[in-house]
């Protein structure tokens, strides 16, 4: 029961018309067995590798008098493929070959051809290898044009009238079909769709697959099929064609079985010179892998797919691939060619790839599993020697010695700097720095890798640690954020947006460099009612063939080579509603899983920042035995908040990952030491009860952990339960301590310092902005009803009549912290009316901040969206003026609107937002501060225009309700 099996009248015809061909030519042969045979070589080619044998045995049901006819021999055509096969280096196995067989005797009686199968079977090696076999057979040159008919819209495919002026714009097919179908031409092309089938584009080509083969266009061009072109389509699945299109092409189906890994590993053992090196290799094979067959994978395989849960799917041949790319990397280089020599040492690198290639997509508890089976399989003692809850995932071996290591992260080193740019502040981990290791090794072998994992495993900060430590002279860099929203015209102008033209139809990064792109959240577009991700079939064009097609109006058709381009990628886990990517997608890229890190690698980040911020020279003792219980309460209460309080549908937002820990330890080393010594201004009037620097530390504390957690709990049932665990934690962690330092809530606020005047009322010095303990709400209150009053005064036509009952203080209060935050951002949950827009105004005004709304019209569209965000732009980042943009649900007129948010919030960068020359010139005017804030750095354009980034993303504050 497949979509692709067609046994309707279409297909009785053209067998009929096939067996009258072979009837002239073999008038003297039976006719059962020429019906015999035929029946089977034209339809054997479609069958699944399961249904293969019953198809046999039904035919020799029917013709019980006739044994099995010979199948079709080309000695001529088989010799040269032989040849070919030889040439590419691979494999002449027996199944595929079967497959290069019948697809080119579907060429010979279809001029409408589709090759069907999942990744990995071979099906691109197929078109190339008899491509250049019938070359060499008949002596006339072919030539190969591949598109990606979802990476396009359909009218970009076909053609569309401009609705303005009524002019008609060819379509990227519909040029290609009329340059290649020419009599005139001197070879042979195939138009091949390398793309998923729907039932919208492939329906359009029915005229051009039956017997017509006309190609009929919306503005009544009717182009003709020449008999030196055929139209082809490499698919994996044909689940979403119509059987009026199935039945009109022929159908070649590869099996995964057809196959296999074996053949693709043998092939790459063949291309090592030393034979030797091959058999060594060969024996290291079978020890740990095994072999393969149609209806066994090999024991390693076997055992992974029957007792452990990958995180993603994908396929035995890109895993086999990724191990022979890693393998290559560590072994095949001048720094390690001693190893080649070392039969002990190279073993050590063949487990260690197996296990970050075949056993990439294991979470920690089947990576023991893993573990333990390797080591039953491990005679000779290969594996590292290791401690209890430790396996070989936690060991590399060293390049110099081949000798086991265990890995180590760089001992970091906390800024001395005053004011900490946390946002900036990466600290290497165990995981970080073998995950670097890793796409390091790829990464020099030119080889794209995407990383998957949980949220909070430092996917994007460590491609981002990887991506600083490139020679900027050398390599230049480009991050693209997907959401829902990407559309493929949006990520190909991305792309475009950072190239130069180097000559003819060749882009590439400016000044001969290289660039490394980095596609973050690449599961995210949208699938749509097929199934298809249109998105992620241009990501896989620009990937697979190296450039994307021209969609300028007089350049359709032609396609536009993007050189010296590089891939990262990184997503998470296709879990629970999250989108997987697709599988002929996923064979590109070299795939392994990041684990969440561990208890003693989180308590490493935030003690070691802690140890950094909090000195003996400073702080007394009773303070730092406080800070260093900080990070074991902390973690305890996260992980009890990850477990209790679980997302539901009305509660979305219930979500806790280690960007939440990331957001408590920043607000408590963004309180400025003196606020914690001294106390801040409060203290110096003696308005604060039993205040000392351990009770101020531990208060502040607790305030940080309830804005982080308690002030997402939507319900008075959540925030007692949370209040109880709290309370629990703190009295267990630090005793009476706890009972004593938070009897009372505190209200860490940045606004009580007054302006300085001298003593003609002229402004000497703006307020400074210390994070201090406020006091009693009522002493907040009424500061906070003085900035009413001053803003009232200032802004008579939008005066604000506000009671500041406690709940709005308290909100008020909240949002002004997220202002005062760099990158705070912050979405407000809550029902209409209930104060979200008037508390914002009132706390951007007491922060100073520029506030901006934007003033939505009937013709507002994402270009005057753009046009906004860049007052935005150059208020955060040119004037570096700390800037809050409101944006309400009801201002989202397009979906699109909402893409050029999450832009502005991952990245900070929105492609095509400035001009070259008006970002020259910005940046210039942020010389001198580039300067003194980045030290060491060097004064290059791409590191001002990051600087420029920066400050917009620490100054531009998104309220979104």
């Amino acid at each position: 029961n497949q979509r692709h099996y067609d046994w309707g009248l279409r297909n009785i015809l053209s067998v009929l018309r096939t067996m009258g061909t072979t009837k002239r030519e073999n008038e003297t042969t039976n006719e059962a067995l020429l019906v015999y045979r035929t029946v089977r070589d034209m339809n054997l080619s479609k069958l699944v590798a399961q249904d293969v044998q019953l198809f046999l045995s039904l035919l020799a049901d029917l013709f019980p008098d006739e044994s099995s006819p010979p199948k079709g021999h080309y000695p001529k055509e088989e010799a040269i493929l032989k040849n070919v096969v030889k040439r590419h280096q691979l494999m002449y196995h027996d199944s595929w070959v079967l497959k290069v067989k019948q697809f080119y005797e579907t060429t010979k009686v279809r001029h409408g051809i589709m090759l069907v199968g999942p990744s990995g079977g071979g099906k691109s090696c197929i078109f190339k290898c008899l491509k250049e076999t019938l070359q060499e057979s008949d002596g006339i040159q072919y030539k190969d044009v591949r598109f990606n008919p979802k990476s396009i819209r359909s009218q970009e495919m076909y053609g569309e009238t401009d609705p303005m002026s009524g002019e008609w714009t060819t379509g990227i097919f519909a040029a290609i079909w009329a340059k290649y179908n020419s009599r005139n031409n001197a070879f042979n092309t195939w138009i091949i769709a390398d793309g998923p089938v729907d039932a919208i584009w492939i329906e359009d080509l029915n005229t051009v697959l039956d017997d017509n083969k006309i190609l009929t266009l919306a503005n009544g061009d009717r182009i003709p099929m020449t008999d030196n072109v055929k139209i082809m389509f490499e698919v994996e699945t044909l689940v979403n064609a119509s059987p009026a299109t199935v039945s009109r092409a022929g159908i070649i189906y590869v099996s995964d079985t057809d196959l296999d890994w074996e053949p693709v590993l043998k092939a790459w053992v063949l291309k090592r010179a030393d034979p030797g090196y091959q058999a060594l290799l060969e024996t290291f094979i079978d020890r740990w892998i095994g072999k393969c067959t149609r209806v066994d994978p090999g024991p390693c395989f076997e055992f992974l797919q029957r007792n452990t849960a990958e995180v993603m799917r994908e396929g035995r041949v890109g895993r086999i691939s990724s191990f022979t790319q890693l393998f290559e990397g560590l072994t095949e280089g001048q720094e390690t060619s001693f190893i080649v020599n070392n039969e002990k040492a190279l073993e050590r690198i063949f487990v260690y790839c197996l296990c970050w290639s075949v056993g990439a997509l294991l979470e920690a508890d089947d990576r023991s599993k893993f573990d333990r089976w390797l080591r039953d399989r491990d005679k000779s003692e290969v594996l590292p020697q290791v401690k209890q809850s430790e396996t070989i995932y936690e060991f590399c071996v060293n390049s110099s010695t081949g000798e086991w290591e265990k890995w180590k992260p760089p001992k970091w080193t906390c800024p001395e700097s005053d004011k900490l740019d946390f946002s900036n502040l990466l600290v290497p981990t165990m995981d970080s720095t073998r995950a670097k290791y890793i796409i390091q090794t790829i990464h020099r072998q030119k080889g794209p890798v995407l990383v998957v994992g949980a949220e909070g495993t430092a996917k994007t900060s460590t491609q981002v640690m990887f991506l600083a430590e490139q020679d900027p002279n050398e390599m230049l860099t480009k991050r693209i954020n997907f959401s829902s929203a990407t559309t493929p015209g949006m990520a190909q102008y991305a792309i475009e947006a950072e190239l130069d033209k180097r000559g003819g139809k060749n882009y590439g990064p400016p000044n001969g460099k290289k660039m490394t792109i980095f596609f973050d959240d690449i599961s995210m577009p949208e699938v749509n009612t097929w199934g298809d991700q249109t998105t992620l079939e241009l990501v896989r064009l620009v990937i697979e063939h190296g450039g994307v097609y021209f969609l300028d109006k007089d350049k359709r058709g032609d396609f536009k080579t993007c050189e010296d381009l590089q891939y990262l990628a990184a997503m998470q886990h296709p879990v629970g509603g999250k989108n997987d990517i697709p599988n002929r997608l996923k064979r590109n890229f070299f795939i392994f899983n990041l684990v969440l890190p561990s208890i003693t690698s989180i308590n490493d980040i935030y003690g070691q920042m802690l140890v950094g911020r909090f000195t003996p020279n400073d702080f007394d003792d009773a303070t730092l035995d406080v800070v260093g219980k900080l990070t074991e309460s902390t973690i305890r209460l996260w992980r009890s908040m990850k477990s209790k309080m679980l997302p539901t549908p009305a509660k979305f937002h219930y979500v806790y990952n280690m960007r939440d820990l990331s957001r408590i330890f920043q607000g408590i080393l963004f309180t400025p030491k003196e606020s914690i010594i001294e106390g801040g201004l409060r203290a110096k009037e003696g308005k604060l009860d039993n205040f000392s620097p351990p009770n101020m530390m531990l208060g502040l504390w607790r305030h940080e952990c309830d804005r982080v957690f308690c002030d997402k709990l939507t319900t008075a049932r959540d925030k007692e339960g949370y209040d109880g665990l709290i309370s629990e934690i703190g009295q267990d962690v630090f005793a009476d301590a706890y009972d004593t330092a938070c009897s009372s809530p505190k209200y860490m606020v940045s606004f009580l310092r007054d302006d300085i005047y001298d003593e003609d009322e002229i402004l000497i010095d703006e307020a400074p902005k210390i994070y201090e303990d406020g006091g009693s709400l009522d002493m907040i209150r009424d500061r906070a009803l003085m900035f009413l009053d001053k803003y009232n005064e200032e802004n008579p036509s939008k005066k604000m009549e506000l009671v500041l009952f406690e709940d709005a203080l308290k909100h008020m209060l909240r949002i002004n912290r997220l202002i005062e935050m760099p990158r705070g951002s912050g979405l407000l949950v809550g029902v209409g009316g209930s104060g979200k827009q008037s508390l914002t105004r009132l706390a951007a005004y007491i922060s100073k901040a520029m506030c901006f709304q934007i003033t939505l019209t009937k013709q507002y569209n994402r270009s005057s969206l753009l046009d906004d965000i860049r007052i935005l732009y150059k208020s955060a980042g040119h004037k570096r003026q700390p800037t809050v943009f409101l944006f309400t649900e009801s201002e989202i007129k397009d979906e699109v609107f909402l893409e050029t948010i999450n832009s502005i919030l991952s990245t900070g960068e929105v492609p095509g937002l400035f001009a070259k020359d008006e970002m020259m010139a910005m940046t210039a005017d942020l010389h001198n501060d580039f300067i003194r804030d980045r030290l060491g750095k060097e004064e290059t354009q791409a590191n001002l225009k990051q600087y420029f980034t920066d400050c917009v993303r620490d100054n531009l504050h998104n309220v979104v309700y």
